[in-house]
């Protein structure tokens, strides 16, 4: 498998706009983008780019669970390689359980096994 980061970024990126636009005609008004370590820069980067300009309230999460502010009316991105990190699982069942809208992005593991048991949209990485 190849890896080219210019062009995963950039349809990450695309992916998230395509997100956020859809989401301002909705109650959303947050996004938290859920990933440790290499996957969770993308988060990092979005947060940043948010801070930066005007895109929307844009979150990197990189613990347990997820923040207490948080609604049912928001969308967490859960971004995990093997899809069996324990963080991002921990903020994906959470998600879930507040009834968040969830998108992940990952190779498959049990990140990748929730998405399938609950419809959630999924990428692969």
């Amino acid at each position: 498998m190849s890896v080219n980061i210019v062009e995963d970024t950039h349809n990450f990126l695309a992916m998230l706009e395509k997100k956020i636009n859809v989401d301002r005609n909705s109650y959303s008004n947050k996004v938290l983008i859920s990933g440790m370590g290499g996957s969770g820069i993308g988060g990092r980067i979005m947060e940043t780019l948010a801070n930066c300009e005007d895109i929307g309230e844009i979150f990197s999460w990189n613990n347990y669970g997820i923040p207490a502010w948080m609604t049912s009316n928001d969308n967490v991105i859960c971004i995990s390689y093997s899809g069996n990190t324990a963080e991002t699982l921990s903020a994906a069942k959470k998600a879930h359980e507040m009834g968040c809208q969830i998108e992940v992005i990952t190779t498959g593991g049990e990140l990748g096994d929730l998405a399938d048991e609950h419809n959630w949209h999924k990428n692969y990485c």
